[in-house]
């Protein structure tokens, strides 16, 4: 199953491989003590019971219990070599496929429901490593017993060889004629589960809106409606998996009917030992459960490959770029030309057109405009949350794309409107895994008028917030985002309308601190609220998409254009 999941397993851990090949090895040497443990029976009847002699009882006794005592304990090797392999596989594809998601543009991250990218982490990789572990050994051991059981027949029969081939042969067919059926039925029920998934981390997530608007009674329903459908798809599924027994049945006992009717004829003819006939019949019913155990492994296998086609399509999405440039001082930056459209939007107000814009370093920059008009837009493209369609983001000339992304992160960030809050304390969401002493973590919090809030609360520091921060308002989850973007001390910090719940007193106050602290480095602000922005270096103010003025908060009421008529319609509205 070539893939680029099996290329990461390969690529990030040899010791995946050469702890798989030795599994392969040991599930080998598994396989062959199970034919001899039987082949010794003959031994023992032939050589002691009819030929009597009793000379041979110890060191056949001997080695049957070798044979009969080693297996258990090459059980307890491949199974907790199988596990070990199993948490590898399932680190490796873990890390690998949340990195990758973290290399996607923002927006197309955001296509997907959260439900389905859990659904990759929770099932899909479940099921790979259990594939890796179980289904390729158990594969491995099966043909390994069907090869040497029969060149076993072919030594002793070749007439028995060739029609324990020609009923092989048979399962050959049906395989192929139920592995696909399997495939997508197994795709179907995959793709139900997910929806299945996705809806009750949804219906958790909304439990407030569905109890205030009294939908009780239609969740339920579309709960109903999901597993309903999910019911009907793993009853398919189960029905091929029926159907392909009750047809494979039957060729399980062709070859136990032929052994029982054609060695009992030989050896009544005296053309075969006892033994030899008591040692086949009992290989031949192992040999119709190793037909029968791969088939059915093989159609695990076209079950599998949904799974890991499923992660391959996540690894084929456009993700962006990263360079390996080390980046140790910000000298300019730029975006040249820049065009953007969100997918599936048809309206104007949804597009970069053109853009032109220098942003002066070590200045305060603002960019504002009316709803829809792109500013917050430039923010996502400046943080690489999306991929301009045309045009570049420059950063000291080079293209942004060009520069390692924890070269580039470490000197810009963002602060957005609706920052992410851990449900972990206050102090680790601040920190966000940096280290600070008291004193810091007290400064930045004095910053945003948090402290307060923060001593006020029985556990400090260590107060555990709610998922998502709801146990917090609005404005105190954008003031906590804030304290952990000016820890992080940034070169360039994009505050995208960062403060946009707070009351105009509390917004003005943390602005002026965030004026004084960062002097000197580069902040640029995305605001509607125009009350945030009167004191920037320079304002660029848009329009459709573009620029449409720039200059500072005195020059821009002097030409009377946009920017003149949106600061006298939010004074007359708080008015």
């Amino acid at each position: 199953m070539k893939s680029r999941v099996l290329h990461i397993v390969k690529a990030n851990n040899q010791n995946i491989l050469k702890g798989f090949v030795l599994l392969l090895f040991l599930v080998f040497i598994d396989a062959s003590l199970l034919i001899f443990s039987i082949d010794i029976q003959r031994w023992i009847i032939d050589d002691i019971f009819v030929g009597g002699d009793k000379s041979l009882i110890v060191p056949y006794m001997l080695i049957l219990g070798f044979s009969l005592v080693t297996p258990p304990l090459i059980f307890f090797l491949t199974s907790r070599l199988a596990y070990k392999i199993a948490l590898d596989i399932q680190r490796v594809l873990t890390s690998e496929l949340l990195s990758y998601i973290q290399k996607l543009p923002v927006l197309r991250f955001q296509e997907k429901r959260i439900g389905k990218w859990t659904h990759y982490f929770t099932s899909d990789i479940n099921h790979i490593k259990d594939f890796y572990t179980f289904n390729i050994p158990e594969l491995f051991k099966q043909t390994a017993i069907v090869i040497l059981l029969c060149l076993y027949f072919g030594w002793i029969d070749k007439w028995m060889f060739f029609a324990i081939l020609f009923i092989s042969i048979g399962y050959v067919i049906l395989m192929s004629f139920f592995g696909k059926m399997a495939k997508n039925a197994q795709s179907d029920v995959q793709k139900q589960k997910a929806d299945l998934s996705v809806h009750l981390e949804e219906a958790i997530s909304s439990t407030r809106e569905v109890i205030s608007f009294n939908r009780l009674d239609w969740e339920k329903k579309r709960l109903n409606s999901l597993y309903e459908n999910l019911v009907r798809y793993v009853l398919r599924d189960n029905k091929i998996k029926m159907y392909s027994n009750i047809i494979t049945h039957p060729l399980k006992w062709g070859p136990i009917l032929l052994v029982l009717l054609w060695g009992g004829n030989k050896v009544l003819k005296s053309e075969m030992t006892l033994g030899t006939w008591i040692t086949l019949y009992q290989f031949t019913a192992i040999l119709a459960n190793g037909i029968q155990g791969m088939f059915d492994m093989l159609l695990e296998m076209k079950k599998a490959s949904v799974y890991t086609n499923r992660l391959n399509e996540v690894f084929k999405e456009e993700s962006i770029n990263e360079g390996n440039m080390e980046l140790n001082e910000i000298k300019s930056l730029s975006m040249k030309n820049i065009s953007f459209s969100y997918e599936g939007s048809n309206s104007r107000s949804q597009f970069i057109n053109n853009l032109f814009i220098n942003f002066s370093i070590g200045k305060k920059i603002a960019i504002t405009g009316s709803s829809g008009s792109g500013k917050s837009t430039v923010a996502k493209l400046l943080s690489l949350y999306c991929i301009p369609h045309r045009g570049e983001i420059l950063l000291n000339e080079i293209p942004i794309t060009n520069y390692s992304t924890c070269e580039l992160f470490s000197r810009v960030s963002i602060c957005s409107q609706d920052p992410y809050i851990f449900p972990d304390t206050i102090r680790n969401n601040i920190l966000f895994g940096r280290e600070a002493t008291e004193e810091q973590l007290d400064k930045v919090c004095n910053l945003v008028y948090l402290k307060e809030l923060i001593e006020d609360l029985p556990e400090g520091f260590d107060t555990i917030l709610g998922e998502r921060g709801y146990s917090l308002s609005g404005g105190q989850r954008q003031r906590l985002a804030i304290a952990r973007s000016l820890l992080h001390d940034s070169d360039i910090l994009i505050l995208d309308e960062a403060t946009s719940a707070l009351d105009l007193e509390l917004e003005r106050k943390i602005q002026r601190n965030l004026d004084i602290l960062r002097k000197g480095k580069t902040t640029i602000v995305i605001a509607h609220r125009l009350s945030t922005i009167v004191n920037s270096d320079i304002i660029f103010v848009m329009k459709e998409g573009g620029i449409l003025e720039k200059g500072s908060h005195k020059e821009l009421l002097e030409k009377k254009g946009e920017y003149y008529h949106l600061l006298q319609s939010q004074e007359y509205l708080q008015a």
